[in-house]
């Protein structure tokens, strides 16, 4: 008896007889099978002898993996039985057999694989059968294979394929150790893969082209070589798309529905090879007008009809990322949140009008940025040449304005009335900008005048309120910057160093000084005739109703060199949130904060050329973009009073970066915030949310500051 006969009849007692097989057929492998390239060559004389006088034996045993080439009409693969002992002078019949699957089971349990039986179909074992005479000492067994039968079976399953062979026989021993072996089939052959598996299409037109690259993947000696031959293949939706569509969802956290096989022209989409090609493109066609208001993935794959030619296993997903109507979108929110008696807007769809602070206006400071979005809408329909709307957002552009100054005392800056009035500086501040943005855009010169005005009053403060002013003037020990204050009539607070210096007066000061230098004439002269008053710090202060163009291009680099020196961090670009005093900055960070800054660097890039202010913006971005925006891919959003309407800042500082400084890298970024937010709007009102990745309720309330997001960046960034 052989040594592990010996071993299993001192335990046979103990285990059934299944046992006793599968861990037997586990011994064997183990020892014949260590790897693809696990082949013991065995020759008369090994340890088998001393315990057998007579045996037979496979030369070559254990895994052997064989590289089977589709350029070959037939593959051979030739293997030797010997055999062995002291006496080797014996006559014996034997055959070669296949595993059963459950001993293929066996065999992938114990060594953690995946093997497959290669159907009995597809091979040739000749002979199969066969004697030894006495005078023989081998016999070779050919084990015959055709490539292009392998090429369906393998394109279609993907699987690892064996054929799983034993020596055995009736007549003599044969070696335990060497009378199994596994032939791993390696087929080599052409394949036609895709030179991108994430295309993200633009639906900007009626009907878009959609390039899709593939190459040809074949090795000869190890070298990439081209197609021997002319041939098509085709793209085509897998059987699985759905199941596809929702993988993906899962592992990307996105809400992509499956596009219809309708929007496009797959049928005609043929990929052509001919020989010497190594590389082919198709144009696949996607309809718009097939596709709803939605956010879309189509999988695609690679079938080859040609026999000598296999498709890609991976699959090609398409994108498609604008399915949005800005015009419907912007419509929307003028509809549900306009007082269109007033024209002001209001703070939520639950309000029946903007009556004041109290009741159902929204803030002061949100309304500049809602005109803003109006002033955005009219450029957008001049710009595509659409009269009829260019004409009916102007005409809204100068209902906004005219309805603000008449709810906010005709823009009296003086008035500090905590109800209708101005008492916080970057309220102010919010208007300044908007208003110069206005007169850049209309050439209004009231626009203008009360742009310059409410700059002056922020500045040095108010004879009415007596207050100091926002400028920490550094020759009063102030320390640079701007101060943020509650500055209401009956309370004139004078400043202290010690005194928030807020990002969101700093920054906003910068764009407000620059987008006026802009707009004023080189040659104009300081006005002659400032007022003058005493202010709570008894100090007599002179406030021009305007500045040169000089005065606002040198004061917008210093308050943007004192923030960048106490609320920027250069290393990561995150903007604080507020400075007081000898304090470390609070770094709580804010995308509306963020905004300003690369607003701010944007226009003074732009004047001067400096690439340091372009970096600066960059920085700025991208960290919004990596790290405050990381959880969903998304714009965050921000609970709490007002604090919805950031992303509507974001969009129109971002529009300086990427359409004036051509910073592209970050349209993506936008477009899947736009796609995402319409695609989970109110889909009867088309009322956006401020989280863009949550559904809207049908029919729920809504502030307009969350609302106002994904509109004023499409009016800014779609192409639809």
């Amino acid at each position: 008896m052989l040594g592990i006969e010996k071993y299993l009849s001192r335990i046979h007692k103990s285990m059934s007889s299944g046992e006793i097989f599968f861990f037997l057929l586990t011994c064997l492998l183990m020892v014949s099978a260590c790897g693809k390239e696990d082949n013991t060559s065995i020759v008369d004389g090994d340890d088998d002898s001393t315990t057998q006088t007579s045996y037979m034996y496979l030369q070559e045993n254990g895994l052997k993996m064989v590289s089977v080439s589709v350029l070959e009409d037939k593959y051979v693969y030739s293997l030797s039985v010997f055999k062995g002992g002291n006496n080797a002078d014996f006559e014996a019949n034997a055959n070669i057999c296949t595993w059963s699957e459950e001993e293929l089971a066996a065999y992938n349990q114990s060594r953690g694989t995946s093997y497959v039986s290669l159907p009995s179909g597809l091979y040739i074992i000749n002979p199969q059968t066969f004697a030894f005479t006495e005078e023989e000492s081998s016999h070779k067994i050919d084990i015959e294979l055709s490539p292009l039968k392998l090429i369906k079976l393998i394109e279609e399953n993907n699987l690892e394929y064996v054929i799983p062979l034993r020596l055995e026989s009736t007549d003599m021993e044969v070696s335990e150790k060497r009378q199994d072996l596994l032939l791993y089939i390696s087929l080599d052959v052409p394949r036609i893969e895709f030179s991108a598996y994430n295309v993200n299409v633009v639906l900007s037109e009626a009907t878009v082209d959609v390039q899709l690259d593939t190459k040809y993947n074949f090795k000869e000696n190890g070298k990439l070589v081209p197609s021997a031959w002319d041939f098509n293949c085709m793209l085509t939706i897998p059987d699985n798309a759905q199941q596809l569509v929702d993988a993906f969802n899962a592992s990307n956290e996105s809400q992509y529905e499956l596009m219809p096989e309708n929007a496009c022209n797959l049928g005609e989409v043929p990929l052509q090879y001919e020989v010497g090609d190594d590389s082919s493109s198709a144009t696949l066609t996607i309809n718009r007008s097939k596709l709803g208001l939605k956010y879309y993935l189509l999988p695609l794959k690679i079938q080859s009809d040609f026999d000598k030619v296999i498709g890609d296993s991976r699959i090609c997903y398409i994108t498609v990322i604008r399915t949005y109507k800005t015009w419907q979108a912007f419509d929307a929110f003028n509809k549900y949140l306009l007082d269109t008696n007033k024209f002001i807007y209001k703070s939520d769809t639950e309000q029946k009008a903007a009556v004041d602070r109290w009741g159902g206006a929204a803030a002061i400071w949100c309304q500049p940025t809602y005109w803003d979005m109006a002033m955005n809408a009219y450029k957008r329909a001049q710009k595509e040449g659409d009269l009829t709307r260019e004409i009916e957002y102007k005409e809204l552009c100068e209902k906004i304005f005219s309805g603000n100054k008449k709810h906010y005392v005709n823009f009296d800056f003086d008035d500090s009335n905590t109800n209708t009035g101005w008492f916080i500086y970057d309220d102010i501040q919010w208007w300044i900008i908007t208003l110069a943005r206005a007169y850049e855009l209309f050439k209004v010169d009231e626009y203008l005048t009360l742009s310059e005005a409410a700059f002056s009053r922020v500045w040095y403060g108010s004879p009415r309120v007596k207050d100091t002013g926002s400028y920490a003037d550094p020759s009063k020990d102030l320390g640079g910057g701007m101060f943020w204050q509650w500055q209401p009539i009956e309370y004139a607070d004078p400043n202290k160093a010690d005194h928030g210096k807020m990002s969101c007066i700093n920054f906003p000061t910068v764009i407000a000084a620059m987008i006026l230098y802009n707009n004023i004439p080189s040659e104009r002269i300081a006005d002659p005739s400032p007022l003058e008053f005493k202010n709570s710090a008894n100090e007599t202060v002179c406030r021009p109703a305007y500045h040169t163009k000089d005065f606002y291009l040198e004061k917008g680099k210093e308050i943007y060199d004192w923030g960048v020196k106490n609320l920027f961090d250069v290393n990561n670009g995150r903007v604080a949130d507020s400075k007081h005093g000898g304090q470390n900055p609070d770094w709580k960070t804010h995308v509306y904060n963020q905004s300003t800054f690369i607003g701010a660097s944007c226009l003074l890039y732009k004047v001067t050329n400096d690439q340091i202010y372009l970096s600066n913006a960059i920085k700025a971005a991208d960290y919004v973009v990596n790290e405050m925006s990381k959880e969903y891919s998304l714009l965050p959003f921000e609970t709490g009073a007002e604090q919805g309407i950031y992303t509507a800042i974001f969009a129109q500082y971002m529009d300086l970066l990427v359409n004036d400084c051509r910073q592209e890298k970050y349209r993506s970024f936008l477009e899947r915030n736009i796609a995402i937010g319409w695609s989970n709007r109110d889909k009867v009102r088309d009322l956006c949310g401020g989280e863009a990745w949550v559904s809207v309720k049908e029919g729920s309330k809504l502030e307009s500051y969350y609302a106002s997001g994904i509109p004023a960046l499409m009016l800014l960034f779609s192409q639809d």
